[in-house]
């Protein structure tokens, strides 16, 4: 009686541990994402494992498209064909990225709303005395989606 009163007592004593894991995972980015203030602006995300594919594109032009790890090692990519370079990891719930544009700073901020549809990108200068900016973006529909990537 008193082993299965201590299996008991540690089962719920451990269960909120694991409740608390659960929900202090990152959430899964992907899909194809609009600018509410401008459609013709989209942010396509896809993780795999490690690694997120970054795609944002302006109409029909494709103005960056780069894959980096989610560990916070820098990566080397191009932006309108200059060198940047890109740092990017989760921060509990919300996804960092920390872009490098020679002098110029800037740290993103991507954060899925409870609804899963829409996520908020807070733009953050850190090398110069620009404001802060927040964009809302609405998850596009998936067969849409397919046809246009």
């Amino acid at each position: 009686m008193k082993d299965t009163l201590a299996v008991l007592i540690l089962a719920f004593a451990l269960t909120p541990i694991s409740f608390a894991q659960a929900a202090s995972s990152p959430p899964d980015l992907s899909g194809t994402w609009l600018d509410t203030s401008n459609a013709a602006v989209k942010l396509a995300l896809t993780e795999k494992g490690d690694k997120i594919q970054v795609r944002e594109m302006d109409g029909d032009k494709v103005t960056a498209d780069y894959t980096c790890a989610l560990s916070g090692e820098q990566c080397e990519t191009k932006e309108d064909g200059r060198p940047v370079k890109v740092m990017m990891y989760f921060n509990g719930s919300k996804l960092v990225e920390i872009k490098e544009r020679g002098s110029d700073v800037e740290k993103r901020r991507f954060s899925l709303g409870q609804d899963g549809k829409t996520m908020q990108v807070e733009t953050i200068p850190l090398s110069s005395s620009g404001k802060s900016s927040t964009q809302s973006y609405r998850k596009e529909d998936s067969q849409v989606a397919k046809s246009t990537l």
